[in-house]
């Protein structure tokens, strides 16, 4: 009975940290999740739930493909996955993205390798930012000099 009752509290403390990971995740304004080695969704967090509009459970095991994301972008993202398998080494990008009223934003993501126990890429790990207020403060200087440029002043 004593492992018993010891296999329930790891298992019960399995789940406290679960629950504890995904609350702490989900109360971020950035999208978080993890890759399996296929490059489909093991986690994501509860605003990248809500921007797709999905539940954890219909989100898990589904890749960019499958959520429907533009074909070029699925297959940048896709290739970038196995880069990070393949490397090691974490990786950044940003992708431009025009939203359901159609306006056009920025995000800035990450890819990080998590390492086994063995030191071997198991899981890539992710991180997506909203990056178009400083994309449109970086631009609006270039926009105003090309303005000043037609003009002749």
């Amino acid at each position: 009975m004593e492992h018993a009752e010891k296999t329930l509290e790891h298992t019960q403390s399995l789940e406290q940290y679960w629950r504890l990971s995904d609350a702490t995740l989900s109360s971020l304004i950035d999208f978080v999740y993890t890759f399996d080695r296929e490059g489909r969704f093991l986690y994501a967090n509860k605003p990248l739930l809500d921007l797709w509009g999905l539940t954890l459970e219909n989100a898990l095991g589904k890749n960019f493909f499958d959520l429907q994301y533009p074909a070029e972008l699925a297959e940048r993202l896709q290739r970038q996955i196995q880069q990070v398998f393949a490397t090691g080494k974490r990786l950044s990008d940003e992708t431009p993205y025009t939203n359901l009223t159609g306006g056009v934003g920025y995000y800035e993501y990450v890819f990080c390798p998590v390492l086994g126990v063995k030191g071997a890429v198991e899981l890539v790990a992710g991180s997506t930012r909203d990056i178009s207020e400083r994309k449109i403060a970086e631009e609006a200087p270039a926009t105003t000099d090309r303005r000043s440029a037609n003009r002749g002043d």
